[in-house]
């Protein structure tokens, strides 16, 4: 994987690790949990993992590109709003593919919500901790952790 240059944002390599496994978690145990739905749940994990290197390797590469241009609370919000974008394509993708309990279209707002949460709570954390060259690893693990706690949550209020 070629890397994308990054001074203080980090290189592309660990972020999209680490967005793999967390999107990869959100996509895969929030509705293995909460339904058991194995077929559903693979599917929808390898598409997390996928995308989550596709927006790891990007993800430094843009924010050095915005690096003092752009607020840092409008830069957190960015997490939420990509994480919206980021599941409701997961979930659609997953709606489409196969039969879930919440049909096609409100698979993809559950996936939306979930995704709008686990990004948005992620990122900007990790980011800041890539920015200082700290341990990165436990809101890798928090993140991964509370993924099943928001796809219950969603999913509960859904249904």
């Amino acid at each position: 994987m070629a890397e994308l240059p990054a001074r203080v944002t980090g290189r592309s390599v660990p972020w999209a690790r680490d967005l793999a496994i967390v999107t990869g978690a959100s996509a895969y145990l929030a509705p293995w949990l909460v339904w058991g739905a194995w077929s559903m749940s693979t599917i929808a994990g390898v598409c997390g993992v996928l995308t989550g290197v596709a927006i790891g390797v990007t993800t430094p590469w843009l924010l050095e590109r915005v690096r003092g241009r752009v607020p840092l609370p409008v830069l957190a919000a960015l997490g939420f709003g990509v994480g919206a974008a980021w599941g409701a394509g997961v979930g659609a993708f997953v709606g489409i593919m196969g039969p879930t309990l919440l049909g096609p279209t409100n698979t993809a707002l559950a996936a939306a919500m979930i995704g709008s949460v686990q990004l948005g709570l992620f990122w900007f954390p990790y980011t800041f901790l890539t920015v200082l060259g700290r341990p990165t690893w436990p809101v890798v693990v928090a993140s991964s952790a509370l993924a099943p706690v928001v796809g219950w949550l969603v999913f509960s209020a859904l249904l």
